[in-house]
């Protein structure tokens, strides 16, 4: 990130001290050890293989165990940040179905020829939040990141993760991205954003929603919903990279009744009637990802 003061992992590991170091390391070794593309084999074995961004993990993964009609498909997740996994993409990763956290990158594919523009699709909108790991209440969020009462701040890297540039966009619109810089402490994802509040590495942090409802509720007192007038829309995307009946079926699945009741429960509102890629249409690919 050009001009941009971040800690170094080295000296922010050293500065949290040893129980920082240590819970740190472990996730950051969990995480270095998930896989973006999984081998041959493994592939072999999955009917449907999707690429999706780290912070709809609890949602996807919800909607595989509890809609009855995908409980008949052998599905394989991998899971990253949403730049990362559309450069693979663009590399040739052998992906079926790709969800991304925004509308850029899908739009990056669809520019690059890979993708038609029917073959990308707005099934939601994400929600931005930044959560106390040390359990403070948020209830004036502003005040709180203006008086830095707090050594750390995770986010997602801006590079990378949409949600991590609307972090960026929240803290500017706030006047306080430049006083706060010092602080961040990036993930390469914001599941490893995550990760770093959980591990304590951090005691604020902007995260998706759907991840900290997997802790707490919606109304928390150590959770602040970021307004969405101070981001652009986090607009998640879904890219048909290869049809199939399996893709297909998981993207009814995505679409039915029990599916968007799973996106409202994980904080996903629904995308505006207005989006004409949100209805769907045929897709075929104009050149596959697979090698």
């Amino acid at each position: 990130m050009t001009g941009a003061k971040a800690i170094n992992r080295r000296d922010f590991l050293k500065n949290t001290g040893a129980s920082a170091l240590k819970a740190s390391a472990l996730a950051s070794a969990s995480l270095a050890a998930m896989p973006v593309i999984l081998p041959k084999a493994a592939h072999a074995r999955a009917s449907l293989f999707i690429a999706a961004a780290s912070s709809l993990r609890p949602v996807l993964q919800a909607l595989r165990q509890d809609v009855p009609a995908l409980k008949r498909l052998n599905i394989r997740f991998a899971w990253g940040a949403t730049g990362k996994l559309a450069t693979q993409i663009i590399n040739g990763a052998p992906f079926d179905l790709f969800f991304a956290a925004d509308a850029i990158r899908p739009a990056l594919l669809q520019q690059k020829g890979i993708i038609p523009a029917a073959c990308r699709r707005t099934f939601a909108l994400g929600r931005l939040c930044l959560f106390a790991a040390d359990g403070r209440t948020l209830k004036d969020a502003p005040a709180i990141l203006c008086e830095g009462r707090f050594r750390h701040l995770a986010m997602a890297n801006p590079r990378h993760a949409p949600y991590g540039r609307a972090a960026r966009e929240t803290l500017m619109h706030l006047g306080l991205w430049e006083s706060i810089r010092p602080k961040i402490v990036y993930g390469e994802n914001v599941g490893q954003a995550f990760q770093f509040l959980r591990a304590g590495a951090a005691e604020l942090g902007f995260v998706a929603l759907s991840q900290v409802l997997t802790l707490t509720g919606a109304t928390a007192p150590n959770l602040w919903l970021v307004p969405q007038r101070m981001h652009h829309p986090l607009a998640q995307q879904v890219v048909i990279l290869k049809p199939s009946r399996e893709a297909d079926a998981f993207l009814r699945a995505l679409h039915s009744r029990q599916g968007m009741q799973i996106l409202r429960r994980f904080g996903y509102d629904a995308p505006p009637t207005e989006d004409g890629q949100a209805q769907g249409g045929p897709c075929s690919p104009r050149r596959t990802s697979r090698p």
